[in-house]
């Protein structure tokens, strides 16, 4: 953490692409505190991220004393994105990050970082490329923060973070080819809100077309199948007409399995 304040310290003036998941969180915390009120928090909405996630945004960056606008973007309306294609999140990231750069310029922020920690950093993320590509820093992955680290301090910050499951954004339970829409986003985004009020911090609903293919942790499957006619009627709700539940139970990045076995799903 030492490393990474004095990082900061030397940016002088920041603007934080801010998503409000534990990374970004964290990483506004430490702003705040080494740069005070040289930190403007910029959060894209769009039609990939729901609305409650916009609300928290918003809501912990003014717990946090922080500086926040928030970009609407409209990525729909970009035919390779609404394609979906395997590249959708370097496509995305690329899009988002180039709005945030236009309005951190506006602003008078010439340096932009964001919440890429040492982990990802190692990984073959689609976006990471988007990011060296615009110029983009990330003091986290720079200061040599691991997730668990960047958990860590978050329970020694006592932020709202500490224990936010990671949330990728909706396009991510549709699987890559299938054209993404603002009718399928929202059924997502309805059905997995029922899902969590049941209590499902953990799941996901992937969309294949009228099925809902549910995912929890294994360990809670006997919780789905004693509420699993409350959960049918909420999925039928959300506009699914089958509701199934996946006996591998919750992963990331499930859909990409399809990329190794040329199923279609």
């Amino acid at each position: 953490m030492i490393e990474l304040r004095k990082n900061l310290r030397s940016m002088g003036k920041v603007a934080i692409a801010f998503s409000a998941g534990v990374d970004s969180t964290l990483l506004l915390a430490f702003a705040r505190q080494e740069l005070n009120d040289s930190v403007l928090a910029l959060t894209v909405a769009t039609e990939l991220q729901s609305s409650q996630e916009m609300e928290t945004a918003k809501s912990i960056a003014h717990e946090l004393g922080a500086n926040h606008l928030v970009i609407r973007l409209h990525l729909l309306n970009n035919p390779q994105i609404n394609k979906n294609p395997r590249d959708r999140c370097y496509l995305c990231k690329k899009s988002v990050m180039a709005a945030v750069l236009r309005s951190a310029k506006e602003k008078g922020f010439s340096v932009v970082v964001d919440g890429t920690n040492a982990d990802d950093a190692r990984s073959t993320r689609p976006g990471l490329r988007a990011l060296k590509e615009l110029g983009v820093r990330s003091p986290l992955a720079e200061a040599g923060m691991t997730k668990d680290e960047v958990r860590a301090a978050s329970v020694l910050l006592e932020l709202p973070t500490k224990d936010k499951p990671s949330n990728p954004c909706l396009a991510t339970r549709i699987p890559f080819d299938s054209p993404l829409t603002v009718d399928k986003l929202h059924m997502i985004e309805q059905a997995e809100a029922s899902l969590l009020a049941l209590g499902f911090v953990e799941s996901r609903v992937r969309h294949h077309g009228t099925i809902a293919r549910i995912e929890v942790p294994l360990i809670r499957f006997q919780e789905i199948l004693n509420k699993k006619e409350q959960i049918v009627r909420l999925i039928q709700d959300a506009g699914f007409t089958y509701a199934v539940l996946d006996l591998q139970g919750y992963r990331q990045g499930s859909l990409e399995e399809d990329s190794k076995s040329n199923v279609d799903t």
